[in-house]
């Protein structure tokens, strides 16, 4: 967008390309640095070239001129005498501590510099890039200013800002070196690193996004005005970021009541793990590249919508839920305790894939919603499959089975074998559906979670498809159908959100779907189904834990 210049020129004295060579970017080319942009609000979602023009120009100017407002402060004082003949020397001198005088302000500054040049020389040790000098200014120089520009006293600077501020520098910087657009310019990294910065910290609005995780016991929770009102009005005792940890605590309990209960009973609260994964957006649990695609699904959702009033950015409150989920089975074993449960969660194991990571917490999300009242406690069956819950990672329990009273199904799932399961072989088990497609739709699993066809071995993989033929005739005659259907979704790209294989069997009456293969997309609605409205699901609706039983029952009586 912009010609090139210098460190802390002002932008508008570029030259902007010609509109009309400019091209509007798609969002699978754009740049992440862009995107970025777009999602957090320094440019609008029009994708309309001249409009990002001026508002690139309008970020930078702002950068350009905070920046050479904070040089003069810097420089007014430090030694030299004040020439302003209406400053008071007997309050406003060397030795001022008042930062409302000119002299106090400057060695406040000098203060917050010194703090901030500290952490920056500790930055992700080990990374050449973090270890150039260029780099460390530039990001001590955008955390400086953003200290003097902070809309709140309490969000000047925090600990672990400096990681933040960084792994924007850093996105920035390198969409600059690649030249993918002539938006991303070397000369402006600083000043869209700012950009970024401020609108990652508050809306366009002034209510706080990330900052909203940052605000704790030690500040007066009511002062800023521009804070949204959590959940429930905290006291100082209860800051902004409870809502957000008691908002992953509650996700928590209704998607694994497993691990929840194993963290009540031994009084690990969420803020002793969970803070450091809010704030640094994970980024220490995880590789740096898989933190970037969090990252860019985290800002993507606040794009699209999808906050909860009162717990700041939403996605990362279910992930807290999915990522503790991902480490279940180190966390239910007898003999963890306390200092054992926040070890592993304080020291998390590498993730086989990100996306599925991301695709957990998105499945979680409806469950930020509040459920409706009831007399009984929440099902885990209806708040997780009903919604397609998918694993936090498919490297999870690989030795599971069909116990007296549950099997489970996923990582997360748990279904009453009771109610849901009618038939059994010796490596699989068949079961009805909260949703199903057609009449007579039913799954039929592995009892092992596997998550891929290819992680079966051949006696399960015969005995898998052995038990689906047997079932499919069952069903076939017992719905009045004359065909079937058999579908195996086997990954998250073919359509699998459940990461435990499993087959759609289907009966089929002539008519019954047009054109023939609509089946298919009625399949993959029926596997991505998140809680989100979906024109394909408007007319299926959740049925009863006594709906599903009721056949159940039937389907168990027709395979004898």
């Amino acid at each position: 967008f912009m010609a090139e210049g210098n460190h802390g020129q002002s932008p508008s004295s570029s030259s902007p390309s010609s509109p009309s060579r400019a091209r509007p970017l798609t969002l699978k080319d754009m740049p992440t640095s862009i995107r970025w942009k777009m999602w957090l609000g320094v440019l609008s979602s029009s994708g309309d070239v001249k409009q990002w023009l001026s508002e690139t120009q309008t970020s930078r100017q702002r950068y350009a001129d905070l920046l050479k407002q904070s040089e003069i402060n810097a420089s007014r004082y430090g030694g030299r005498r004040s020439s302003d003949p209406t400053d008071d020397p007997l309050r406003n001198n060397p030795l001022s501590a008042d930062t409302s005088t000119s002299w106090g302000a400057h060695w406040e500054r000098e203060r917050w510099r010194r703090v901030i040049q500290q952490d920056v020389e500790r930055l992700f040790p080990g990374a050449s890039f973090f270890a150039r000098e260029k780099v460390r200014d530039s990001v001590v120089r955008v955390l400086l200013t953003w200290v003097e520009a902070s809309p709140s006293d309490e969000m000047r600077y925090k600990q672990g800002l400096h990681e933040i501020a960084a792994t924007l520098y850093y996105v920035v910087h390198a969409d600059a070196e690649s030249r993918r657009a002539k938006a991303c310019e070397m000369v402006f990294v600083e000043h869209d690193t700012f950009a970024l910065l401020e609108r990652l910290l508050f809306d366009p609005n002034g209510r706080p996004l990330l900052a909203h995780f940052y605000i704790d016991d030690h500040d007066a929770v009511t002062s800023a005005p521009t804070q949204t009102q959590p959940l429930s009005p905290p006291s100082p005792a209860r800051p902004p970021v409870h809502a957000s940890l008691q908002a992953a605590m509650d996700v928590l309990r209704l998607a694994d009541s497993q691990v929840y209960a194993a963290l009540t009973k031994h009084s690990v609260e969420p803020a002793l793990f969970a803070l450091r994964w809010l704030r640094l957006l994970f980024l220490r649990e995880m590789a740096f590249d898989d933190a970037l695609l969090v990252w860019d699904a985290i800002f993507r959702h606040h794009h699209e919508g999808t906050q909860r009033q009162g717990i700041g950015l939403a996605l990362p409150v279910v992930l807290v839920a999915a990522l503790v989920i991902f480490v279940r089975r180190d966390l239910v074993v007898p003999g963890m305790d306390e200092v054992a449960i926040i070890g592993r969660l304080m020291r998390m194991p590498p993730l086989s894939d990100a996306r599925t990571l991301i695709a957990s917490g998105e499945s979680l999300m409806c469950l930020l919603d509040p459920p409706p009242p009831s007399s009984e406690p929440p099902r885990l069956l209806e708040s997780e499959f009903d919604n397609n819950v998918t694993a936090a990672s498919t490297s999870i329990a690989t030795t599971t089975a069909v116990t007296a009273e549950t099997f489970q199904f996923g990582p997360h799932i748990h279904i009453d074998a009771e109610q849901q399961i009618f038939a059994e072989s010796k490596h699989s088990v068949a079961l009805v559906n909260l949703k199903p497609v057609v009449p007579g739709h039913v799954l039929v699993a592995p009892k092992r979670l596997a998550a891929r066809v290819s992680e079966l071995d051949a006696n399960e993989l015969s005995d898998l498809f052995s038990l689906a033929r047997d079932v499919g005739q069952t069903v076939q005659s017992h719905f009045n159908a004359s065909s079937l259907t058999f579908t195996v979704q086997d990954g998250p790209e073919a359509g699998q959100t459940v990461p435990h294989v499993h087959v759609h069997v289907l009966p089929r009456r002539k008519g019954d779907f047009e054109p023939n293969d609509a089946v298919y997309d009625a399949v993959d609605a029926s596997e991505n189904d998140m809680g989100a409205a979906r024109s394909l699901d408007d007319d299926r609706k959740p049925r009863s834990l006594q709906e599903m039983a009721a056949e159940a029952a039937e389907l168990r009586k027709a395979m004898m």
